[in-house]
């Protein structure tokens, strides 16, 4: 009887703070394939963020690793943009570009006119009006200075909304 009585009493202790436990956050980026991010953008008017990074890469490791398990970060890349990961030396996945498949290299250098000198990781912002207005940053970003960046594309989207809208 005794034994009954306190699994009760930790049972209406313990209830309460079961039922108010909130699920925690998911922190992963929720990458998005090239294929469908295209179509997204367009569709939610949100800026795809195309990380370039190879295998061999230890400061790519190092930025997926410490800045892109930020929560913050985590939650502004799932909530506001349509982030897509791409390795240029990837010669076996195709990827759909202005009605033809390329590789991934192909599509880099479709997008970025630099490509001979990019340093990797490497980050693009291709914004959904046509995909032509392509910003990038180069080499490890810490998580601070990143969530700055990722702030300061989002102000430029909502100016550049509001001046169409305007026009």
């Amino acid at each position: 009887m005794k034994s009954i009585g306190s699994m009760l009493t930790v049972l209406v202790v313990a209830l309460p703070l079961l039922i108010s436990a909130q699920t925690p956050p998911d922190n992963n980026i929720k990458w998005v394939d090239w294929n469908k991010a295209v179509t997204e953008a367009r569709q939610s008017n949100k800026i795809i963020i195309l990380e370039l990074y190879t295998d061999w890469c230890g400061w790519c490791k190092k930025m997926e690793k410490e800045t892109f398990v930020n929560p913050e970060i985590v939650e502004l890349l799932n909530s506001h943009f349509i982030p897509v990961r791409l390795n240029p030396e990837d010669k076996k996945t195709l990827y759909s570009y202005q009605g033809k498949m390329v590789t991934a290299r192909q599509l880099l250098v479709s997008l970025e006119k630099n490509t001979d000198q990019i340093k990797y990781p490497a980050i693009l912002f291709l914004y959904p009006s046509d995909f032509s207005t392509v910003y990038s940053e180069e080499g490890y970003i810490k998580a601070n200075s990143f969530k700055q960046l990722l702030r300061s594309h989002l102000n430029n989207l909502e100016k550049m909304t509001a001046k169409l809208s305007k026009d």
